[in-house]
C-alpha cells in the first residue's frame, strides 16, 4: 500500500493575505489523496482557520513576543522541523519574496522536496539578494501575472522557473448571482454600486472622494474591511462590509470598482470582470504600478494614482455604461486565455521528489547572513513576557496582544503539543499555559 503523500505549504506575511491566498488555492487544488497543511506567519490564519484550513500560525520576527535574532537563529527553523515531522511532509512549498534562513535551515534538515512559489513582476529596484538562494530548492513555480508585459523586474528572463497560469480561485462560475450577493453585502441590487477597495490612507483626500461620490443619488458606495477588519475608508454615508473573505464571489453586485492592484485582487476583479479604477500602492518588491498600466493597455482597468484622478475617473465611468460593459468584456476576454496555475502548481507538488544537489555558494552565502543576523543583533534583549499560551483554536486568542500565541495545529499528537512547549520555553522564555 503507497503511504499517503504529506505538503506543508509555508507563507510568509506578518499582516497581509497575498501568500496566504494563493497557498489557499493550492491546497485546494491538491488531490484528495493529498494531505495538505498551511503553516503561516499571516494573522489572516484566523479566517483562513474560520473556513476550515488545515493551518497553523506561526509569528513573524515583527511581533513583540521574540526577538529578530531568536527567531532567524532558531525558532523558526524549529517550528518548520517541528510540523514537517508531525505531519511526515514530503514536500515544502514557500510562497514569499525572502526565503528566511530559518527556511532554509529546516529544508537542509529535512529529507522533504522544497518548491519557492516565486511571483514575479518585482520592482526594478528591489533587492536581488533573495534570488542568491534560488539554486536551494528543487523547484521554482512562477505564477502567470497581468503584469508580465510591463515586467522590467530581476526574475523576468531567469529561466530558472516552471511557468505555471494565474493562481486564484476566483472565476464566474464561482460567482453569486446581483440578487445573492447584494443581500449578503446588505446593498440595493437595483442600484449601481461603486465599490472602494483601497486603503484610504494609501491616497490622501481619499475619503473625500468617496464622501462626494456617496452624495450622488443615482449610486450607492461600499467600503470594504479586509480579513482582518481593517477598514479602507469610511463615511457616515458609506456602506461598510467587515471581514467578507473571499470577496470574489460577491462581486456580481459591484458595477464599478477601485482597488489596489496587488497579484490577487488584480486578478480577483479581472477574473469576475468587474470594470476597475486601479491604484497602485507602493511596495518593497511588487511592482504594482507595472501590473496596473499593463491591465489598461489592455482595457481592462484604468489606473488613477491621486484622489483627483480618482474621483473623475469614478464620476466618468458611472456616466458612461458602455465603456464598463467593453472594461468587462475585455476581462472576460482575458481571463478566458487563462490556465489553472493553482491546480499546475498542485500537480507539481503531488509528484516531485528531491533532488540530489550540492550547492556551495548559496550554502556559504546563508551561513553568512546567519552570521550576519547574529552580529547585527548581539544587543537584542528577550522581551518580558507576561505569558504564553499553547493552543488548538484562534478564536480564543488576540494575536495582537501581548500575550505570545503558540498556536497548534488542531488534531496533533500529544508528543507533538510536548515538542511546542520545548520550543516556546527555549525561545520565549516562558512556561506557556495550554488552553
Amino acid at each position: 500500500m503507497t503511504e499517503r503523500r504529506s505538503v506543508l505549504l509555508v507563507t510568509s506575511n506578518g499582516t497581509g493575505m497575498g501568500h496566504l491566498v494563493r497557498q489557499l488555492a493550492i491546497a485546494a487544488a491538491l488531490p484528495s489523496d493529498v494531505r495538505c497543511t498551511i503553516l503561516t506567519l499571516s494573522q489572516a490564519a484566523t479566517v483562513a482557520a474560520r473556513d476550515g484550513a488545515p493551518i497553523e500560525y506561526c509569528p513573524s520576527y515583527a511581533m513583540p513576543w521574540i526577538t529578530k535574532r531568536a527567531w532567524h537563529r532558531g525558532y523558526l527553523r524549529e517550528r518548520i522541523v517541528a510540523l514537517a515531522e508531525e505531519v511526515d511532509a514530503d514536500v515544502i512549498a514557500f510562497d514569499g519574496v525572502v526565503p528566511y534562513p530559518g527556511l532554509l535551515a529546516a529544508m537542509r534538515q529535512l529529507a522533504a522536496a522544497s518548491v519557492w512559489v516565486r511571483r514575479g513582476v518585482w520592482r526594478a529596484d528591489a533587492s536581488t539578494a533573495p534570488l542568491a538562494y534560488s539554486d536551494l530548492f528543487d523547484a521554482i513555480l512562477e505564477p502567470a501575472d497581468l503584469g508580465m508585459p510591463m515586467d522590467t523586474g530581476a526574475t523576468r528572463g531567469r529561466g530558472d522557473a516552471q511557468a505555471v497560469g494565474v493562481i486564484t480561485r476566483a472565476r464566474a462560475a464561482a460567482m453569486l448571482d446581483r440578487a445573492a450577493a447584494a443581500r449578503v453585502l446588505g446593498i440595493d441590487p437595483d442600484r449601481p454600486t461603486v465599490l472602494f477597495n483601497v486603503g484610504s490612507s494609501a491616497v490622501p483626500g481619499l475619503d473625500a472622494v468617496m464622501r462626494r461620490i456617496a452624495e450622488r443619488e443615482d449610486v450607492q458606495v461600499v467600503s470594504t474591511r479586509d480579513a482582518l477588519a481593517r477598514e479602507t475608508a469610511g463615511d457616515a454615508r458609506v456602506h461598510t462590509v467587515a471581514g467578507l473573505f473571499p470577496l470574489h464571489p460577491y462581486l456580481a453586485a459591484i458595477d464599478l470598482a477601485v482597488t489596489s492592484v496587488g497579484y490577487n485582487a488584480a486578478h480577483e476583479f479581472t477574473a469576475c470582470a468587474v470594470p476597475t479604477v486601479l491604484v497602485p500602492a507602493e511596495s518593497v518588491t511588487d511592482d504594482q504600478r507595472a501590473r496596473a498600466l499593463a491591465m489598461d493597455q489592455r482595457g481592462i482597468g484604468v489606473v488613477a494614482e491621486s484622489a483627483d484622478t480618482i474621483g473623475r475617473t469614478v464620476e466618468r465611468l458611472l456616466d458612461d455604461e458602455l465603456a464598463r460593459a467593453a472594461m468587462a468584456l475585455a476581462a472576460r476576454e482575458v481571463a478566458g486565455t487563462w490556465t489553472d496555475g493553482a491546480a499546475e502548481a498542485a500537480a507539481v507538488l503531488a509528484t516531485i521528489t528531491p533532488r540530489s544537489r550540492f550547492d556551495a555558494f548559496p550554502l556559504a552565502r546563508l551561513r553568512l547572513r546567519l552570521l550576519a543576523e547574529w552580529v547585527l543583533a548581539l544587543r537584542d534583549r528577550r522581551p518580558r513576557l507576561p505569558g504564553a499560551v499553547l493552543t488548538h483554536d484562534l478564536r480564543q486568542v488576540d494575536l495582537g496582544g501581548g500575550t505570545a500565541v503558540e498556536h497548534v495545529l488542531p488534531g496533533t499528537s500529544a508528543d507533538y503539543l510536548d515538542r511546542r512547549a520545548v520550543i516556546a520555553r527555549r525561545w520565549l522564555g516562558v512556561e506557556p499555559a495550554i488552553l
